[in-house]
């Protein structure tokens, strides 16, 4: 309310939006503009920057700058059109007296009045050509004629001349302006983010490179090595396609100190793989700057050709492919700069960029890879075929060759592309469409929220947050009766009505009425696990997963932020909702993920369920370019934020334009590239039919790259041969199989309710063998030694074994997972083994980790020595995986130490605690 100026630019931003037929709510966009203050270019120029943008006296001079020459344009436009109806107006004509009409060229004069101003190739045409401007038996053809003499003729020259000469100074004033407010909106967030690091004394890691630059400056390697404390004579930098201008600038003084001392560095990277443009890398350093950066050294380029990963037939079709695809881009790209009638110079540049600097693709394959072995397919669908459908049929067909499920990766550009396709093959379980139970495993798309077991404790603490509120009740109810699978519409649509909170809770189990005056008292986590309990959550299998995942959030918020129920629904509403459920690598599922995510990975077999990504940005999504110029007056501000759009490419930044454009288009084939190249066996992929003979997207590409005739060679085919117009269909190769090992998911976890305890821990069951192999083996548990030890150390009661793990998590010792698992292990093994529960009664005496001395001087320390009643049982403690004879040996000694010191009544035991077992020696 203080600050008049932010709520303007907050007003402007909302403005925007509506005009663009968004949404007026701006909190999603404000958190996607302030990404942008992570741009290396604004990080480079952001002190002066944002100091000018908050000069208000700067910023209206600016600003009325820009209004001028604006305005100026306008009145210029408007005067010329009024004009030209007043000819038309003393002559008797209208638009559609003249050829074409509202689509013709005499509507260039109308145009002009709403801000319309690209003239159209009519408009040139017509121009000192009195016969484009009627028919010959057009029955005004005199009138026209006169009119055209009187001045009509004149006056479109006139805004054709004033098109060509001013209305870069237009549009470039309009485009900064309709963006300005990005300016102020980031100027108030930068100075909320500093304010916030300065108050919690933290340091961001996206400023490291930044902050080493400003130290680095212009000093040379002593310096650097000086500040560091150490020399590095060799240099390796890898995946350096995905370096930042800043990173590189940061490491050349050391790279640069090396090679003038005589040594070897090694750069490893490929510009095929630059697809992380967004967090500044910049291919083009590997491309071409390096070059000029070493120029004095030898610089020697290698390209490994052998392609050591894929089967033949695979590398035959990506070296095809992209052979074609890289030739119908560049021309693409180059017609785009013709029809836009780009600048020479502009043209020149681009001519055979892409061909230049997207290269090395052709592979060969190694000797031992001589058979044509693999599978492609490519299938283009129309509109009224489900990819979904195709994709899961393409599976079962996979799965009937051999191949495990585990096998399969599914690969999407987008993280809602792989929850769509993630959750349609769930759903297909339902229907019996497999022959086997399939199973999906993501980092990326498995929402939490998925779960209708989730959506049902969410909208228990929302009721028990407000239950006077119908749809937070609508919503329980309904998903109570979905997840018990009772939702009958007219059960429903009755009960819903039920406005009496008593009534409403008669709903539901027996337990959650009688606890509901409880529940607000309840910390968070204590109020889910009662949930939990009350409604048998970890009885429905398809959801156990989430509903785990979901515990663990909740336990996560409740430890780091607070026990706020109210703080946590909204947490919910803003974050959570969208984090991912964490599976096991190890099992027999599909794997989901993002291309982005695979990059570097290898997977037997690839399914590119949604190949038809945009080849260039949507305008739509407000890309943001910063841009400047030597041109007076938009020279005031050293660097501009800018929506990226067609209007640029009149604008005296069409140069950055151009640059973007090529930008994407090298974005967007890297990532096909990165796409395609990950199959080792198989490469299956759905596109879109292509409906008119245009390149838009990358199904476009790929059509027109298989339908162009070439000639085979050892490394590539002819695409067209192996393709089927009539069923749009390209195929090579057939489906090979090669054996593969994976856990089944069933023998992983089995959760199920305890009717004994509320505690979480205790509803985990685990089947030992394949949790030490998926678990412990993927190094998900990995406490050590030292640190179980030093917690068994502490305990003196049992019934506070939970308290010192909790307290271990606190102190970083161990994470949360570690710790639920420790929790329930220990609930399980007192079970199992109820003389664990005699060691660490506090009534009986015990030494942790005592020395006892040796008739020889020398000294042993058993883990734990307890005297019960009338003899001593000596304890050791062993947390590896193994059994070892060994440690029997050493029981045995403490013994025997013990029983030479008086103690007749002696009992030795080994625990093997990650075993589970105890072994009386």
């Amino acid at each position: 309310e203080n600050n008049v100026q932010l709520k303007n630019w907050l007003l402007k931003f909302s403005e925007s939006k509506i005009v663009e037929g968004k949404s007026w709510n701006i909190k999603a966009d404000i958190e996607k503009l302030a990404k942008e203050l992570f741009n290396e270019t604004l990080k480079i120029n952001e002190k002066t920057l944002l100091a000018k943008v908050s000069d208000y006296e700067f910023m209206q001079s600016y600003l009325n700058e820009l209004f001028t020459a604006k305005k100026e344009y306008i009145d210029k436009s408007i005067k010329i059109s009024n004009e030209a109806f007043k000819i038309m107006s003393k002559f008797g004509l209208e638009i559609d007296n003249f050829p074409n009409k509202s689509r013709g060229f005499a509507s260039y004069f109308l145009k002009l009045k709403s801000e319309d101003y690209i003239p159209a190739k009519s408009v040139e045409k017509a121009v000192d050509n009195l016969e484009a401007w009627h028919k010959k038996t057009d029955p005004k053809k005199e009138t026209i004629i006169n009119a055209y003499n009187y001045g009509l003729n004149d006056l479109l020259k006139k805004a054709f001349e004033l098109f060509k000469s001013d209305y870069a100074v237009y549009i470039t004033s309009n485009c900064i302006l309709s963006n300005i407010y990005t300016l102020g909106l980031l100027n108030e967030i930068s100075k909320k983010i500093k304010e916030y690091i300065i108050a919690n004394n933290v340091f961001l890691i996206s400023d490291s490179s930044k902050f080493l630059y400003d130290i680095i400056g212009n000093n040379d390697a002593p310096f650097i090595y000086e500040k560091l404390g150490n020399t590095y004579s060799n240099l390796m930098i890898d995946e350096f396609q995905d370096t930042s201008e800043l990173q590189w600038n940061n490491f050349k003084p050391l790279v640069l100190n090396s090679l003038s001392n005589g040594y070897s560095n090694l750069i490893v990277g490929d510009v095929k793989q630059s697809i992380y443009r967004w967090r500044n890398s910049n291919w083009q350093l590997l491309a071409e700057k390096i070059y000029s950066d070493l120029e004095f050294y030898n610089i020697k380029s290698e390209s490994l050709i052998y392609n050591r990963r894929s089967k033949q037939n695979v590398i035959k079709f990506n070296n095809s492919v992209l052979n074609n695809a890289v030739e119908i881009l560049q021309n693409h790209y180059n017609n785009i700069l013709f029809d836009d009638n780009a600048d020479a110079e502009i043209q020149h540049f681009y001519a055979d960029r892409l061909k230049s600097v997207f290269t090395d693709y052709i592979q060969k394959y190694p000797e031992n890879n001589n058979k044509p072995e693999g599978y492609i397919k490519v299938k283009f669908l129309s509109d009224d075929i489900d990819t979904n459908i195709e994709v899961a049929e393409n599976i079962k067909i996979l799965l009937e060759h051999g191949l495990k499920q585990s096998d399969i990766t599914i690969l999407v550009r987008e993280k809602n592309e792989g929850r769509n396709i993630a959750h349609f093959l769930m759903s297909m379980n339902d229907e019996n469409f497999f022959n086997e139970k399939i199973h999906v495993i993501s980092d990326e798309v498995l929402n939490t929220s998925y779960s209708n077991a989730v959506n049902l404790l969410v909208n228990c603490i929302r009721f028990i947050n407000n239950p006077e509120e119908s749809l937070y009740r609508h919503q329980l109810y309904y998903d109570f009766l979905f997840i018990t699978n009772n939702f009958n519409e007219a059960t429903f649509s009755e009960n819903k009505k039920i406005s009496n909170i008593s009534l409403f809770l008669k709903l539901f189990p027996v337990e959650f009425e009688q606890k509901f005056p409880t529940f607000k008292s309840m910390p968070l986590y204590d109020l889910i696990e009662n949930i939990i309990k009350i409604f048998d959550l970890y009885s429905y299998k398809p959801h156990q997963a989430y509903v785990l995942s979901f515990l663990e959030l909740v336990f996560n918020y409740s430890t780091t932020e607070n026990n706020d129920s109210y703080k946590f629904i909204e947490w919910w509403d803003e974050t959570g909702n969208s984090k991912s459920i964490q599976l096991n690598k190890g099992i027999n599922a599909i794997n989901v993920l993002t291309i982005h995510k695979a990059k570097g990975l290898e997977f037997n077999t690839v399914i590119l369920p949604y190949c038809k990504w945009n080849i260039d940005a949507n305008f739509t999504q407000n890309n943001i370019i910063w841009c400047n110029t030597d041109i007076a007056p938009f020279n005031m501000l050293d660097i501009i934020p800018l929506k990226y759009s067609k209007d640029l490419k009149y604008s005296y930044f069409n140069k950055e334009y151009y640059n973007e454009k090529f930008q994407f288009f090298m974005d967007n084939l890297n990532v096909f590239y990165v796409a395609i190249t990950r199959a080792v066996n198989n490469l299956i992929i759905f596109c879109p039919k292509n409906k008119k003979n245009e390149i838009s997207n990358i199904s476009d590409l790929l059509f027109n790259s298989i339908n162009v005739k070439t000639t085979g060679t050892n490394e590539t085919i002819n695409l067209l041969d192996y393709y089927s117009d009539d069923e749009q269909i390209f195929e090579f190769g057939t489906i090979y199989n090669s054996k593969s090992e994976a856990n089944s998911i069933d023998n992983i976890i089995n959760l199920q309710s305890s009717s004994d305890t509320l505690n979480f821990s205790e509803k985990i069951k685990v089947k030992k063998t394949n949790f030490y192999n998926s678990i412990i083996n993927n190094k998900q548990i990995i406490i050590s030694g030292n640190t179980f030890h030093s917690l068994f150390s502490k305990i003196t009661d049992i019934e506070h074994f939970e308290t010192h793990v909790n307290q271990f998590i606190l102190s970083g010792l161990i994470n949360k997972f570690e710790g639920v698992w420790l929790i329930n292990e220990m609930k399980i093994q007192r079970k199992n083994n109820p003389i664990i529960g005699d060691w660490f009664k506090p009534e009986n005496k015990s030494l942790n980790e005592h020395d006892i001395l040796k008739n020889d001087g020398k000294v042993r320390r058993p883990d734990k020595i307890v005297f019960i009643n009338n003899k001593i049982q000596c304890i050791d403690y062993k947390f590896g995986n193994e059994k070892n004879e060994h440690y029997n040996n050493q029981i045995q000694e403490y013994k025997l130490i013990l029983q030479n010191m008086g103690y007749n009544n002696v009992e030795g035991f080994v625990w093997y605690f990650r075993l589970g077992e105890i072994e009386l020696v």
